[in-house]
């Protein structure tokens, strides 16, 4: 039977998983709209499933272990997506590290333990957004000086299957992490 202390732990739990990756995805929408104006962002998306909030191009969805920025169709130099691409993980990396500082500077601070995987966890979540796979942020800081020195197309079918291949990795880490 569910109690109140085990539902309070499982909303505390979403809650820090959903603030995880809205921060990420965040990171990746204030880059674009450094670059290029606040319509450049369409919309930012946390998590997967049915949809739990929508306001505005914000969007919240049931299970919180992913994100999504949509940066409206341009063409992006490579410093561009990179800068797009890496901005994710930066601030992951700085919330990670500002919950890591926070548990370790103050000794009496109730839940410090919380405190100390959630910045682990942002860490983690930042290394491996960097990793050069798709669709993950290394690959998609890369990807436009690979299509532009190999003569990809971006919609090509090994493109596409490179993809494939990207999410079937991510599924299996998320499998063997579990």
């Amino acid at each position: 039977m569910l109690t109140l202390e085990i539902l309070l732990a499982i909303a505390v739990c979403w809650c820090a998983a959903a603030l995880s990756f809205f921060v990420h995805e965040m990171g990746h929408a204030t880059a674009a709209i450094a670059l290029f104006g606040k319509d450049s962002v369409s919309r930012v998306s946390v998590g997967v499933g049915p949809r739990v909030v929508w306001h505005g191009k914000l969007v919240a969805r049931l299970f919180p272990i992913s994100g999504r920025t949509w940066v409206v169709e341009r063409d992006l130099t490579p410093v561009q997506a990179a800068f797009i691409s890496l901005a994710g993980p930066v601030a992951s990396t700085l919330l990670g590290l500002s919950m890591l500082l926070l548990a370790n500077h103050h000794d009496q601070i109730q839940g410090r333990q919380f405190l100390i995987v959630l910045g682990q966890i942002n860490m983690a979540i930042a290394a491996m957004n960097l990793l050069p796979v798709p669709p993950l942020d290394g690959w998609r800081a890369i990807e436009p000086v690979l299509c532009r020195r190999f003569g990809w197309h971006p919609a090509s079918a090994g493109m596409q299957i490179a993809y494939r291949a990207g999410y079937g990795f991510l599924a299996a880490a998320n499998v063997w992490v579990a």
